[in-house]
């Protein structure tokens, strides 16, 4: 949808989505679903670093959060990194974003696009394969379930084949990227800031406690924790 010019195409898939999966009856739906597997991910924390006491790539579990979390409420299912390719879904959204952000010297210079100076139709060539292989993957589990399903995800509503598979594509990218950069950016600030993490700290204690985990119900009462959030890259 970034991409796409407006008009009745960019109105149309705009409704799409905000119908079958961002809006608020959507979102709620899936409330427990992220509770599962945000106590999926701090239960392997607690296994690894305090257990067995190794380090832990938090960027890794958080970019596997938002993977899984846009996977179930995407596709209906999660998926393992080796069911997109072999570096998994961190390192390939990572590298769709640093090309996408890339000055391309072709746009400059067309007779250097020829060329392909700086190799970037090439590696975007490559990563569409890998995305185009694994959505194919999707799509024809899709197909094959259609009449076992009882409720239907977000690719069983998306409709024409070539839309399906750009419009899925750009759900993965953009729902991963942006929530997993967020998220890690503000635990960096947290970190470099220890008076801000107190006072979080503390206002964790006293509206939930330690006996069990924050619940998006909680949310609303986490003024401090929503400045943190809101006020993060600032911070930054």
């Amino acid at each position: 949808m970034i991409a796409a010019k407006f008009g009745p195409y960019w109105r149309n898939m705009r409704k799409l989505c905000t119908q079958h999966l961002l809006s608020n009856k959507k979102i709620n739906s899936f409330q427990s679903m992220r509770r599962q597997q945000v106590e999926l991910m701090i239960k392997s924390l607690k296994n690894e670093a305090c257990d067995h006491r190794v380090v832990v790539d938090l960027s890794a579990k958080i970019s596997s959060l938002s993977a899984d979390l846009t996977c179930l409420m995407v596709f209906g299912k999660k998926y393992m990194d080796g069911d997109l390719d072999k570096r998994g879904f961190k390192a390939v959204v990572n590298d769709v974003e640093h090309l996408a952000e890339t000055p391309n010297l072709g746009d400059f210079f067309p007779f250097l696009g020829i060329i392909d100076l700086q190799g970037l139709t090439r590696r975007l060539k490559d990563l569409s394969k890998v995305f185009d292989e694994f959505l194919e993957k999707i799509i024809d589990e899709h197909v094959q379930s259609r009449d076992q399903k009882q409720s239907k995800d977000f690719v069983d509503h998306v409709g024409h084949y070539a839309i399906r598979r750009s419009r899925i594509s750009d759900m993965l990218i953009a729902a991963m990227g942006t929530s997993a950069t967020a998220i890690e950016w503000i635990l960096t600030e947290l970190l470099r800031h220890p008076h801000v993490m107190k006072k979080l700290q503390k206002e964790l204690d006293q509206v939930v406690g330690l006996e069990r985990m924050v619940k998006e119900s909680d949310l609303e009462k986490l003024n401090y924790l929503d400045m943190v959030v809101k006020e993060g890259m600032r911070l930054h």
